[in-house]
């Protein structure tokens, strides 16, 4: 029996978009640290968690043909 090995988009389309978005942020608050003053303490809980929703929602929309039902894998 075929093992498939490869990494699957999903896991791809989630780590790039979170590592995009972290260097993104980090610059972001490097140049502009008021942004979120607002939120006080929870500045940084915020920007994790707008990292993580975009991280997850791109592992979410994005199509794995390997993983979809009823899909025969190459040998």
């Amino acid at each position: 029996m075929a093992t498939n090995t490869s990494i699957s988009p999903k896991v791809i389309a989630t780590a790039g978009t979170t590592i995009g978005l972290t260097v993104l942020v980090a610059m972001l608050e490097a140049i502009t640290p008021e942004l979120l003053s607002f939120a006080g303490p929870w500045a940084t809980v915020l920007y994790m968690g707008v990292i993580a929703l975009a991280g997850t929602l791109a592992g979410y929309v994005t199509r794995d043909p390997d993983r979809e039902t009823g899909h025969v894998p190459d040998v």
